[in-house]
């Protein structure tokens, strides 16, 4: 699973639900408890489960950047009207008397419907949903407007992110090369490592450096730890080091976001 996509995704939701949500409370009447924000990413993920067998073996990653969009999106509409903190890439002035709510369910909308047209009809019925909380007139107009504007400049920002490019892979000859699962075939994030990053200044700024030598006295003992642990009869994991393997029992984009809406205060929808 790609971790460093869906730890971006899932840190920037946290952020959002609980900046849009949380700060300032009392000056945000149309979301007061984060509740619209925390809807929207239930959406979002439902609406990713349901296409994401269309999306080939890339559907993780693709989800995760969704996901991000959508909920800069949600942000940059928001801090466009209520400027507590500084928006992510989009800031619309002059719309201060906007509707927060209005204008975060219409970004949230906007994304998805652009990047999954397929689930138009199922979006359209969550964003008339939200909105039938906000009462009728300009500021709610204005609100919307923010919203759609908002998620038409997020998504034009990740256009030509270098999501859309696969990269095959042949394994070189020899030892010491990963190798694909020939259950599952080659790794579908080989290529994302060439994604435009959300928050890095480069790509590679954090990465890891090379394995050890398959020659080397450290590789020989990683690989004894790993068989001693690891074993399906293993004598010496701890009930801990068992859950811990286990953790990843669900989709990776229903199971980071579940746990960024629960830590926000959304439960564990």
């Amino acid at each position: 699973m790609n971790r460093k996509s869906l730890v971006i995704g899932l840190a920037l939701s946290c952020v959002i639900i609980l900046g849009s949500g949380k700060a300032d409370a009392g000056k945000i009447p149309s979301v007061p408890d984060g509740r619209t924000v925390i809807d929207w990413n239930l959406t979002g993920v439902t609406t990713f489960l349901h296409v994401a067998p269309t999306l080939g073996p890339r559907s993780a990653p693709l989800g995760s950047r969704a996901m991000a969009m959508m909920h800069v999106a949600m942000a940059d509409a928001v801090f466009s009207i209520h400027p507590v903190y500084k928006p992510y890439a989009v800031w619309l002035h002059g719309h201060g008397s906007a509707d927060q709510l209005a204008a975060a369910a219409a970004a949230a909308h906007g994304v998805l419907v652009r990047l999954f047209p397929s689930e138009q009809a199922a979006l359209d019925a969550a964003l008339a949903n939200s909105l039938l909380q906000v009462p009728d007139g300009e500021k709610k107009e204005e609100g919307i407007a923010v919203g759609v504007e908002v998620a038409a400049q997020i998504v034009a920002l990740r256009a030509n992110d270098g999501s859309n490019v696969g990269l095959p892979y042949t394994p070189p000859v020899g030892l010491g090369f990963w190798q694909p699962d020939p259950r599952t075939g080659a790794s579908p994030f080989l290529s994302w490592k060439d994604v435009t990053p959300w928050t890095l200044e480069i790509a590679d700024q954090f990465r890891v450096g090379p394995p050890p030598s398959i020659y080397g006295d450290l590789f020989a003992s990683d690989l004894a730890e790993m068989k001693a642990i690891g074993g399906t009869t293993s004598s010496i994991r701890t009930t801990e080091q068992t859950n811990i393997a286990k953790f990843a029992t669900d989709n990776p984009i229903a199971q980071y976001n579940r746990l960024g809406s629960t830590c926000s205060g959304g439960g564990s929808e």
